[in-house]
């Protein structure tokens, strides 16, 4: 799914092997689940907001925009590689994480999905179902 400019809604749950987004200067967000084995989702300028995303590998890039996701399960069931340009992230609501050229790596025991997510100048705040 390709936004450049404008808005786009998800109306309905959508069930699928692989979930690519890109929105440029526009706007994306959803309101059924989103169930995928993987999922690329990316935003430039814009803002791109996902809710019920249950995915097994999720990989996440912001530009400078926002991005706001709300993946299935819980912050445990993830291990997940954090970088960071001059932007900001937060990993639910006990993690942030920010700077110049920074990365972290969090692994959890247990974990079976993975999150590799990237930031540039935005803002990319994870949330979970649980």
């Amino acid at each position: 799914i390709d936004v450049e400019a404008g808005t786009a809604t998800l109306d309905d749950d959508l069930n699928t092997r692989e979930f690519s987004v890109s929105v440029g200067a526009g706007t994306l967000e959803n309101y059924g689940a989103i169930t995928a084995r993987e999922a690329d989702v990316e935003v430039g300028v814009g803002t791109l907001s996902l809710t019920e995303l249950d995915a097994e590998y999720i990989e996440a890039e912001c530009g400078i925009g926002t991005m706001e996701l709300e993946a299935a399960g819980k912050k445990t069931d993830y291990n997940y590689r954090l970088s960071c340009g001059a932007g900001n992230h937060s990993v639910w609501k006990d993690e942030e994480f920010a700077g110049l050229g920074g990365s972290k790596i969090v692994d959890n025991d247990g974990a079976v999905r993975k999150m590799q997510l990237e930031c540039g100048m935005g803002t990319l705040e994870v949330s979970f179902t649980e």
